[in-house]
Formats: C-alpha cells, sequence, structure tokens
C-alpha cells in the first residue's frame, strides 16, 4: 500500500520521520488509536527537524513539544492555523496516550479521530515542513 508520505523515503534528509508517518497513515483503520499517537510523534520529529536545520531558530529552555511549538518565532513561520491543527494533534496523541481509549476528549473516537489527525497532519504539518513554502527551501 502505497501512502501520502512514501515519497519522504527518496530524501535522506527527513529520515528522522518519514517512517513514523508512513506508519500513522498504514495502521489508521488498524489501530486507530496508534495512528493517533505516530501522527503526533512523527509530527514531533518534524518540529525537531526543523529546530535543526532553520538557524532563525532558537531551541526554547525546553526540548518538548509543547515549548518548541509555543515559541513565537515557530508560531510566525507556520501561522495561526496551522498551528491550531499541530495543536489539535499534539492534544490528541496526548490524550491517547495518557487517557482511556474510549475518551480521546474531544478528538472524536476510533477510525474517524485517526482519520482527522492523519488528515491534519498531511495538509497542514508537510505543507510547511517539507514543501517548498517554507523559507529555507
Amino acid at each position: 500500500m502505497y501512502t501520502n508520505f512514501d515519497y519522504l523515503k527518496q530524501d535522506p534528509q527527513f529520515n528522522s520521520f518519514s517512517d513514523v508517518a508512513i506508519s500513522a497513515e498504514k495502521i489508521i483503520l488498524l489501530d486507530p488509536e496508534a495512528s493517533i499517537i505516530n501522527s503526533r510523534r512523527a509530527m514531533e520529529f518534524a518540529v525537531k527537524w526543523m529546530y535543526s536545520v532553520d538557524k532563525d531558530l532558537s531551541v526554547p529552555y525546553q526540548n518538548n513539544l509543547q515549548s518548541l511549538m509555543n515559541a513565537e518565532e515557530y508560531r510566525q513561520i507556520v501561522g495561526p492555523d496551522l498551528w491550531k491543527r499541530m495543536d489539535f494533534i499534539r492534544r490528541c496523541g496526548n490524550n491517547v496516550a495518557h487517557g482511556s481509549k474510549e475518551d480521546l476528549r474531544g478528538c472524536g473516537k476510533g477510525a474517524a479521530a485517526s482519520q482527522t489527525v492523519c488528515g491534519y497532519y498531511r495538509e497542514t504539518v508537510w505543507q510547511k515542513t517539507c514543501g517548498i513554502s517554507y523559507k529555507w527551501f
């Protein structure tokens, strides 16, 4: 099965997050909760990759996803609409990892929640991190 993220395997600079993104999409119907967690993990790896290649981004005092996403210079790069979607992915991933499988707290249930998270991830995060729209490409 081909995924929306297979093209990332062609460029070694994306190795740190391509496999996790591909996995999130492949298991979307088999294990929706794992798909959500993998979407969040892939997003975290992609955000850390952005910090590693963009010299205008300074790593904040904590190197966790929430701190990285909330840094003012990062928020300016991604813009408010994309940031809201990324925050949704972060929150849903955290809720699945630390909460009940029955309660995704605002993320939806099962495969529908996973498809929303993966869809947001595909449409927004990759658009900025891997697309030509990002300033250092």
